[in-house]
């Protein structure tokens, strides 16, 4: 079975978001050109944040030559030179776990911070079904590090937990490239599920 990759994805989302009148986006982390131009060339207005310098100076390179342009930053996801609740759509592929939980936790809410109500989101996450799990030294339940990287890996129960107030439109724990590369992947809308809380005035 192949594996699930961030341009098979954001090709796959392309109608959706179409239909669902998405245009501004924020992708978080990107790690290749490729992903980026695919949203560009569709014609959103793309922000990309913090990716490696890599990537920042291909991508620069490649939407100048093609008369493109997107807006990029290195920022971290809270910290974002833009309104609150700016964007329709965020992209946080294979970046949100190098941290402890709590610190994966800050970054999803970071993350959600810059995404309009009711707008959506696309993430990854690494799971303990990946092959890697338990190899290196825990320094907290399922937080291993091994030469300064640190990385946190969630469970169907962390999960839940993480998404319980959003609507989950499309959940899976799949392979990426490689066998044995597990991750969570998650299609979600930023709109509070939380229940009602009950009339607590007195009869």
């Amino acid at each position: 079975m192949p594996g699930i990759e961030l341009t098979q994805q954001i090709r796959r989302f392309q109608v959706f978001l179409q239909i669902q009148w998405v245009r501004r986006v924020l992708l978080l982390g990107a790690e290749d050109t490729q992903s980026a131009l695919i949203f560009v060339r569709k014609g959103f207005e793309l922000t990309v944040l913090d990716p490696p310098q890599e990537t920042l100076d291909g991508l620069a390179k490649e939407l100048d030559a093609a008369g493109l342009s997107a807006r990029l930053l290195k920022a971290a996801p809270g910290d974002l030179p833009v309104p609150l609740r700016h964007f329709d759509f965020a992209v946080g592929f294979n970046c949100l776990y190098q941290t402890t939980l709590e610190g994966l936790t800050e970054r999803f809410e970071g993350l959600l911070s810059g995404i309009r109500k009711d707008g959506f989101f696309y993430i990854t996450l690494i799971s303990t079904k990946n092959t890697n799990y338990r190899k290196d030294r825990e320094i907290e339940p399922q937080t291993f590090a091994d030469k300064g990287e640190m990385r946190h890996y969630c469970d169907a129960r962390e999960i839940v937990t993480l998404l319980r107030h959003m609507e989950v439109i499309d959940l899976r724990n799949a392979e990426q490239g490689s066998e044995g590369s597990f991750h969570w992947h998650v299609l979600g809308r930023n709109r509070d599920m939380a229940p009602a809380e009950e009339d607590e005035s007195d009869s």
